[in-house]
């Protein structure tokens, strides 16, 4: 994908896997990673105007965090969600970025320890 601009908002503390997340949005996108902006929602400002520019936004996932018991940067990511839709910015959330898009929206989001799940895995057509 020749000139295309995405973006990927990371929350993670593990160097391995932020990286290791990375790697796989550009293989799976068939984006290089120099066409990314890596955004860390833990740490970055998140103003309306970092998607000037932007084709598309991915929100990855945490792994050390939860939206339901409350991560400190949820409300931030949340509102920089919204600005991507209003935008009407293509936007995917994954594991943790959909459910902060699904609470900036309103939507419940329970802990459900018996049904959790936490890793990566591949999957194939």
């Amino acid at each position: 994908m020749k000139n295309r601009r995405l973006m990927l908002v990371q929350m993670r503390d593990d160097d391995f896997m932020r990286d290791h997340e990375q790697q796989v949005f550009a293989r799976a996108s068939g984006v290089p990673l120099e066409q990314w902006t890596i955004v860390d929602a833990r740490t970055d400002e998140l103003p309306a105007s970092l998607l000037d520019g932007v084709d598309a936004m991915f929100v990855g996932g945490s792994g050390e965090y939860s939206v339901a018991k409350g991560a400190p940067f949820v409300d931030r990511l949340g509102r920089f969600m919204r600005f991507a839709v209003d935008r009407k910015l293509p936007t995917l959330g994954v594991c943790f970025g959909f459910h902060v898009l699904a609470l900036a929206y309103g939507a419940p989001v329970k802990s459900i320890e018996a049904s959790s799940e936490t890793g990566t895995f591949l999957i194939e057509r």
